[in-house]
C-alpha cells in the first residue's frame, strides 16, 4: 500500500505527463503558440522538479513547499501564456492547482498555505492576461471567482478538520493521528514519540464525576499541544491515553512540565499527574512496533522512575 506522500508525488508525475501530451496535442492542432525548442525547455524543468521532490523532499513527506510552489507557478503561467493567455480554455487549471496546493498545506498543518496559494493563483492569472483586451474586467471576474472558491474550500476544509479531531479534546483522533504518524515513519522523518497515560484518572471520575473528568482531559490535551510546535502531532489514543510526536529532543521534559500545575475545573483546581514514555524510531521499524515500544517505556517510567528518550533507566 502506497503512502499518501508517495501517492502525492506520483500524482505530480502523472500531471506532468498529461501536461506534455496536452501541449503536444495543442501544438499539433494549432491551439498553442509553442515551438519544439520551448517544449524541450519546459518539460525537462517540469519533470526535474518532481525528481528533486522524490530525492529530497520525500524525507519529510513535503511535496509542495516554497520551492515547488514557486516552480509550479512559473510552469503554470508559462503553459497558459503559450496556450492563449487570458483566452485560453486551460485557465481552469489554475483552480485545480489552487485546490491541490491548499489541500497539501492542510495535510501538513501549515496555515500560511490558506492565503499564499490564492495570492499565487491571482498572480498567475494577472500575468497570463496582461496585454489582452478587457484586462481589468478579466481580473475582476477572477477575483470574484477566487473569493467564491475560497469560501467553498474553507467550508470543506472545516468539515475535514472536524472529522480528524477528537470531539472532546480537539486533539487528532486515533485514526487520523496514526495515519499521519505512519507518514512520518515511511518518510524517515526524525522524531521522538511519547506515550502519555494519566495517573489514577478513574479516581478523578469517581470523586468529581465524568463532567470534571472530561474537563481534565481537555485541559491535558491543551497543555500537550502547547508543549509542542503546530506541525507536531498530538492525538488522543483512547480513554486517558495520548500520543505525542515531535522532533524536539527535549520532548520528555516538555511533556512532564505540562503536569506541574493543577488543572482548573468547574469544581476548582485538580491535581493530575502523567506517566510519559519516550522512544525514538529505528529505520524500518513499523508503526505498531513503535507504539508497543513507547507503551512499554511508559510502563517502565511508571514503575521505575525517569527514563531518557531511548526508554532506558537514567537512575
Amino acid at each position: 500500500m502506497r503512502s499518501q506522500a508517495f501517492q502525492g508525488w506520483l500524482n505530480g508525475v502523472w500531471a506532468r505527463v498529461v501536461l506534455a501530451v496536452g501541449l503536444l496535442c495543442l501544438a499539433a492542432i494549432g491551439g498553442a503558440r509553442i515551438s519544439l525548442g520551448e517544449l524541450l525547455v519546459m518539460l525537462p524543468i517540469a519533470f526535474a522538479q518532481q525528481w528533486i521532490n522524490y530525492l529530497y523532499y520525500r524525507r519529510n513527506g513535503v511535496f509542495l513547499d516554497d520551492f515547488v510552489f514557486f516552480v509550479d507557478l512559473v510552469l503554470l503561467a508559462w503553459v497558459l501564456r503559450l496556450a492563449g493567455g487570458s483566452e485560453s480554455p486551460l485557465v481552469f487549471i489554475v483552480y485545480i492547482w489552487l485546490y491541490s496546493a491548499i489541500l497539501a498545506g492542510n495535510d501538513r498543518g501549515v496555515r500560511r498555505w490558506e492565503v499564499v496559494p490564492y495570492l499565487g493563483a491571482m498572480a498567475v492569472l494577472g500575468v497570463v492576461g496582461y496585454g489582452h483586451p478587457g484586462y481589468f474586467p478579466y481580473l475582476l471576474a477572477h477575483a470574484v471567482g477566487l473569493t467564491m472558491f475560497a469560501l467553498n474550500t474553507r467550508g470543506l476544509h472545516a468539515e475535514r478538520y472536524i472529522g480528524e479531531r477528537d470531539p472532546l479534546t480537539g486533539a487528532l483522533n486515533r485514526r487520523s493521528g496514526l495515519t499521519r504518524l505512519d507518514e512520518w515513519i515511511r518518510g524517515n522523518k526524525p522524531f521522538v514519540l511519547a506515550f502519555v497515560d494519566l495517573k489514577n484518572f478513574k479516581t478523578i471520575n469517581d470523586t468529581y464525576g465524568h463532567t470534571v473528568g472530561d474537563e481534565v482531559l481537555k485541559g491535558v490535551a491543551d497543555r500537550l499541544k502547547a508543549a509542542v510546535r503546530r506541525e507536531d502531532l498530538v492525538l488522543r489514543y483512547g480513554g486517558d491515553e495520548f500520543v505525542v510526536a515531535s522532533a524536539s529532543p527535549d520532548l520528555l521534559e516538555r511533556l512532564m512540565e505540562a503536569f506541574d500545575d493543577p488543572f482548573q475545573t468547574s469544581v476548582g483546581p485538580v491535581e493530575v499527574q502523567g506517566d510519559v514514555g519516550c522512544v525514538q524510531p529505528r529505520r524500518g521499524e513499523s508503526l505498531e512496533a513503535l507504539l508497543v515500544k513507547s507503551d512499554a517505556a511508559m510502563y517502565r517510567m511508571k514503575y521505575t522512575g525517569n527514563l531518557d528518550i531511548r526508554g532506558e533507566n537514567v537512575n
